[in-house]
């Protein structure tokens, strides 16, 4: 019997706080809602703002959305031109000029020289 009176008085003593804390938050409530309304003009009404709010935001995403893909087409941009230059540096290692096959051909014939002398 004392445990059901002892759980019946901490259920009415935890109702009578939350009560209290609930009022209390009602309040604050409702006193940020009157001032909101005192402090409106008549010419923007809070359609109007939730609207502005959105639109402004939207143009934010907007113009940050712009400025990135730009940065991005920069850099591949960039990045397009240094694979071309290293392209054109590869290719032009890799040719063969006549100088270069004259000279080799001299190397190739003086090592069969050395060779036939052993």
């Amino acid at each position: 019997m004392n445990k059901i009176l002892i759980v019946l008085g901490v259920g009415l003593i935890a109702g009578a706080v939350s009560y209290v804390i609930w009022e209390q938050m009602q309040k604050e409530k409702q006193a940020t809602q009157d001032s909101i309304h005192n402090n409106e003009n008549t010419d923007t009404t809070p359609e109007n703002i939730v609207i502005t709010d959105i639109s402004d935001a939207e143009a934010d995403a907007s113009a940050t959305r712009n400025s990135v893909a730009s940065e991005i087409n920069d850099r591949h941009n960039e990045a397009a031109q240094i694979m071309k230059d290293a392209v054109d540096i590869i290719c032009k290692r890799s040719e063969i000029s006549e100088d270069e096959t004259k000279e080799l051909e001299q190397i190739s014939d003086q090592l069969d020289n050395l060779l036939e002398d052993e």
